[in-house]
């Protein structure tokens, strides 16, 4: 079988691709990736097939997107402020790229909200699959919509219902107009139903973390997380083994792709108040390049690791509540404090604090030092959030989402031959 992935957004939107692709080679399927240009050295790093699609990676403008998000506390305003002011203007020509990149693949698996490589791949009569990060997104009774509070199985389905109207009014006509420019079919309910695939859905979570509920549709399937549980191939620096080795586990803060301008103030907040707590820490500079003037020994400004090696030393994780970057916590028995900046992160925040994994969320645009010392030390200090996320990683030790996602994959080719 040849899988066509196309991988529309940053890096934590593209590593969960990664790690299905490893799967897929190894069970002897082809795999062709399709992502910007930005990413080649990391997707040629893995001996797949690699097509570069859609504009140059912007990295100013994503900042600017990010600086303007945190200043939208609403999650559906920001994410429509990214779909209007990032995603939109460079969908034409990731649709005309990824409609020649496609051609001659079986199947293409893509991001629920990617409707352009959605696109590209129906002009070919191509089948599509949609991998969902966020089970967060797809309605049920039995849990509400973000942003809503928790009503009960019987009051839940009308507030999807309103968030389904509200949803129409703002996404459908920005999303149409691009339907229409590319001479395509216009489709109703852009943001709640006709993003997902009609024949198969692949919700790439932890069934232990989010729970299964019965009234989800039967084209849209829980997996398991699509994280690697260690990569082998990483070999950390002398610096980083000897800093390790130096003192107690330390705290970990990575906010991996969130970009914006305000990195160094970000890092002079989490410095000083570590600093005051007299605690250790790894901070990774991520793409919001964070760094902060200290010549505390106990603080370690690092580049990429990769989360599965560097999580299992932490005590604790403070983290922007991405969907990799949170299940790969829980992963390694982690408490987590989420400081979310935009869409289903917020999810994230919520559903830890809600199953005792770690505190309430802080919303970057609310992050100061006494919220941020307060949360720290509720972590450190309360024995449930860590005897929760050991219990949690024993859980998810016993799942392999990539695995039933290739199961899944390989019936669903079947029943199209």
């Amino acid at each position: 079988m040849k899988i066509g992935m196309v991988c529309y957004g940053t890096l934590g939107d593209i590593m969960p691709f990664v790690v299905l692709a490893k799967r897929l080679l190894s069970a002897g399927h082809t795999v062709r990736m399709c992502s910007h240009s930005h990413f080649s050295d990391l997707l040629q790093s893995k001996n797949f097939e690699f097509v570069p699609v859609g504009n140059p990676f912007d990295q100013a403008h994503f900042n600017y997107v990010l600086d303007k998000i945190i200043e939208i506390t609403d999650p559906v305003e920001n994410i429509l402020f990214f779909v209007n002011n990032r995603y939109l203007p460079e969908a034409k020509k990731w649709y005309e790229d990824c409609r020649e990149a496609v051609k001659g693949c079986d199947v293409v698996v893509l991001n629920n909200f990617d409707l352009a490589g959605q696109e590209a791949a129906s002009v070919n009569n191509i089948p599509w699959v949609t991998f969902i990060p966020c089970p967060g997104y797809v309605p049920t009774a039995y849990y509400p919509p973000l942003s809503f509070p928790q009503l009960g199985r019987w009051i839940n389905p009308l507030s999807w219902f309103v968030l389904n109207r509200i949803l129409r009014k703002i996404y459908d006509v920005p999303f149409n107009n691009f339907l229409r420019s590319i001479n395509r079919p216009e489709r109703r309910d852009i943001a709640n139903i006709s993003m997902y695939s009609k024949d198969l859905n692949l919700i790439g979570a932890s069934p232990a973390l989010c729970t299964e509920y019965p009234d989800r549709p039967n084209n849209f399937k829980f997996t398991g997380a699509w994280i690697d549980r260690y990569d082998s191939s990483y070999v950390p620096s002398k610096e980083l083994e000897q800093f390790l080795k130096a003192g107690s586990p330390p705290i970990v803060v990575s906010f991996s792709s969130m970009g914006g301008t305000h990195g160094n103030e970000t890092a002079k907040t989490i410095v000083e108040v570590i600093e005051s707590l007299n605690e250790r820490a790894i901070i990774q500079k991520g793409w919001l390049e964070m760094v902060s003037h200290t010549d505390n020994p106990n603080i370690f400004f690092a580049p990429f690791i990769p989360h599965s090696y560097l999580f299992r030393y932490a005590s604790l994780v403070i983290q922007h509540g991405g969907a990799g970057t949170t299940q790969t916590a829980c992963a390694a028995g982690v408490p987590s404090i989420i400081i979310p900046f935009l869409g289903d992160q917020f999810y994230w925040g919520k559903l830890l604090h809600e199953k005792k994994l770690g505190p309430p969320m802080i919303p970057i645009s609310k992050l100061n030092k006494e919220n941020l010392k307060e949360a720290i030390e509720k972590t450190l200090h309360n024995k449930l959030y860590k005897q929760n996320c050991v219990a949690m990683q024993e859980r998810m030790a016993k799942e392999d989402g990539p695995s039933v996602a290739l199961s899944f994959l390989e019936e669903f080719r079947r029943r199209g031959e």
